[in-house]
């Protein structure tokens, strides 16, 4: 009889701990949709996730260093176009000459990585129609990549829609993790 109460105990006290090392993943998703509108939910993006144990060819800081290289080649496009005379034009123009062949350089790099784990994924959410994914995931180092359904740009990386890609430990119960596609 104690021996089956023991053994009861142990396999609750497993079930109770088992269930209390996962994660809720949850977050908002949207897009900027133009400045009269401001942003909007973007309802069917995808989120994805992938332990960086088994990522090992994810460089994050070539993600961050794409993502501001290419929102300074947009705003640049946007900008030439504008009110600058031509000495602000020249040197605009002189100064993204530099930054064009990081970012394609960075574009290409980007696109093999996300390509070469793109099959690997061991997390997926889809973002639903109030804006909202959410995922139970074991705690751990994971890598998020969240495509946009409504955002693009005419990059390698971004042909099948906006990227964003983060690093995250999740330690905790729940975590939330939001992200915003600017133009």
């Amino acid at each position: 009889m104690k021996t089956k109460i023991l053994l009861l105990m142990f396999i609750l006290a497993t079930c109770v701990g088992a269930s209390a090392q996962k994660c809720n993943l949850q977050g908002v998703v949207q897009y900027y949709h133009n400045k009269y509108v401001g942003y909007k939910l973007d309802v069917g993006a995808e989120v994805y996730l992938i332990s960086v144990k088994n990522a090992k060819n994810i460089n994050i800081e070539q993600w961050n260093s794409y993502e501001n290289l290419a929102k300074k080649y947009y705003t640049y496009c946007e900008n030439k176009q504008e009110g600058f005379n031509e000495k602000e034009r020249r040197f605009i123009a002189n100064f993204w000459d530099e930054d064009e062949n990081r970012l394609k350089d960075l574009d290409a790099k980007c696109s093999s990585q996300y390509l070469s784990i793109s099959e690997d994924f061991e997390f997926i959410a889809l973002v639903d129609n109030s804006g909202k994914y959410e995922l139970s995931v074991p705690y751990g180092e994971y890598y998020i990549f969240v495509k946009s359904k409504h955002r693009d740009r005419p990059l390698t990386t971004e042909s099948l829609g906006r990227i964003l890609a983060k690093k995250v430990k999740l330690e905790k119960p729940t975590k939330l993790i939001s992200f915003d596609f600017d133009k």
